[in-house]
């Protein structure tokens, strides 16, 4: 994706290994692994996205759109506009939705 933060772009990555421990690494090891990609965004912490466990900020996404549960860490994103609008999006199509979002805002 071509899109930028000059442009209102802020990707934020959750890390989570409730997903086949796909993710088993320490926090210096995910951040490492980040940069080594050139990722220019948030990394929270690892949490959960499901469970008694599951971080706040998911519970709430969870709760205003039509996903109760994330299948796998693939699943598809969650989109917030600076206006608090947001909605669950596919992997698929979530470049279209994100400049659809950005023009609107801008």
């Amino acid at each position: 994706m071509h899109t930028t933060r000059s442009q209102g772009l802020e990707i934020v990555v959750a890390p989570c290994n409730q997903f086949g421990q796909q993710e088993p690494g320490s926090p210096e090891e995910i951040t490492t692994f980040a940069n080594s990609q050139e990722f220019e965004g948030l990394i929270l912490a690892k949490g959960d996205v499901n469970g008694d466990g599951t971080r706040p900020l998911f519970k709430y996404l969870k709760e205003h759109t039509s996903k109760k549960h994330i299948n796998w860490n693939f699943d598809g994103a969650f989109l917030v506009s600076r206006s608090g609008f947001f909605r669950r999006v596919t992997y698929g199509n979530v470049e279209t939705e994100v400049k659809a979002l950005l023009d609107q805002e801008l």
